[in-house]
């Protein structure tokens, strides 16, 4: 699995798979723990089911800078 999570600013479905078609690489949230209370991407969890996910080896590779911001882990918002 991963510890690399990404959103859209202001949407709700969590991506964790690089080869996503939906896969957020520009206005994204980081989050480094698995979201619990919004939603994981079904492509997401499809490609993992099938074997077909690739993960971020190294969220500084992936998460450049001034693109993403990171969530603070507090989601009891």
């Amino acid at each position: 699995m991963t510890d690399h999570y990404r959103r859209l600013v202001g949407q709700d479905e969590w991506h964790f798979c690089i080869n996503c078609s939906k896969w957020p690489t520009d206005d994204y949230v980081l989050s480094k723990t698995k979201p619990v209370t919004d939603k994981l991407c079904n492509e997401c969890q499809t490609k993992q089911q099938a074997g077909d996910a690739a993960y971020p080896s190294n969220v500084n590779q992936f998460g450049a800078v001034g693109h993403g911001s990171e969530e603070s882990g507090d989601w009891g918002r």
